[in-house]
């Protein structure tokens, strides 16, 4: 089964398609993109996470073409890990791909390197502006894992095992629950924001009471011995 989800703005995974077939292979997967194309079509600054399957970023290059593609810095992390057999190398490294600024991005991988220098030669070769948030070319948010899909398979584990036509009911009674009990939740809501970011934005707002700032430039501050960038 073929799936494709992403993330609503109250940070909860929003299905958007499946797709049922034998097996993952290159025409299979440009058949579901293609699918999936048709009923989104191409949306500004659209950006597809996946793991390195070399089937799907075939057809994301075909189907997707005006899209950027990403890979899960966990699967790569595993990759790594199963190589240089080192939980250093693997802990550096997601502070690498996770990091923002490219400065933070090469300080984590020189520890990489202290600790497994080939290491840094194997992550590079992958790619990294497929990996990297500070080298990534498009807006990844903090969406650097497929864990999400991962979630949905979870889910429906057990399902995947009925018959198709039995398990496309299943579906359809699943994400019906799903979307009804968002909308009920929807109608409680009293914020300009969903409850996920007015929360954040709380969390953050009290936070800077305690914080003293002082202006370096005209989009940087220095705070308690942090930098924030601003968003203005």
């Amino acid at each position: 089964m073929f799936v494709a989800c992403c993330m609503d703005g109250n940070n909860q995974i929003y299905p958007l398609a499946f797709g049922y077939g034998d097996s993952e292979n290159d025409a299979s997967w440009s058949w579901f993109l293609t699918k999936l194309h048709d009923v989104i079509g191409e949306p500004p600054e659209l950006v597809i996470i996946s793991d390195r399957h070399k089937s799907i970023e075939k057809a994301v290059r075909t189907v997707f073409s005006n899209s950027l593609h990403g890979n899960c810095i966990f699967h790569l992390s595993q990759n790594i890990r199963a190589k240089f057999k080192n939980d250093k190398v693997q802990k550096f490294f997601f502070k690498a791909a996770k990091a923002y600024r490219v400065s933070e991005f090469e300080s984590y991988m020189q520890e990489v390197s202290k600790v497994k220098a080939d290491a840094v030669a194997y992550a590079m070769e992958a790619y990294v502006e497929k990996w990297a948030r500070a080298h990534f070319p498009g807006r990844r948010y903090s969406i650097m894992t497929t864990n999400i899909a991962e979630c949905l398979n979870s889910v429906l584990r057990d399902a995947r095992e009925l018959p198709v036509t039995v398990l496309t009911e299943y579906l359809r009674f699943t994400f019906q629950q799903w979307f009804h009990d968002r909308r009920i939740e929807a109608q409680k809501m009293n914020t300009y924001l969903t409850t996920f970011a007015h929360k954040m934005e709380v969390s953050r707002k009290e936070r800077s009471l305690y914080m003293n700032a002082f202006a370096v430039g005209l989009l940087l501050i220095s705070s308690q011995g942090q930098s924030l960038r601003s968003n203005s």
